[in-house]
């Protein structure tokens, strides 16, 4: 049970982590200046963090894979229509 515990807490550290970095990465980007391309890549990262936030720290990981898969394809649909508007 504890190696469970202690295997969650690392998961769930890393992916905290990874938000800040995709957080960071954003932030900085942005400050470049926005064109179409920059603010594309923006909002692919911000959907990525939402795709993480739903699976890890909302535990789809562990829901039924139904339920992950239309999550995930949601996630993904959403981000390139967003896109492909945005670039269009």
């Amino acid at each position: 049970m504890q190696t469970m515990r202690a295997t969650i807490v690392n998961s769930t550290t890393a992916m905290w982590l990874v938000l800040i970095v995709a957080t960071l990465i954003s932030g900085w980007i942005g400050e470049g200046g926005m064109d179409r391309r920059a603010s594309s890549v923006v909002l692919a990262m911000a959907f990525f963090k939402v795709w993480i936030v739903g699976i890890q720290f909302m535990e789809l990981r562990s829901a039924p894979r139904l339920l992950c898969s239309i999550f995930s394809a949601w996630a993904f649909a959403t981000c390139g229509a967003l896109i492909l508007i945005l670039l269009g």
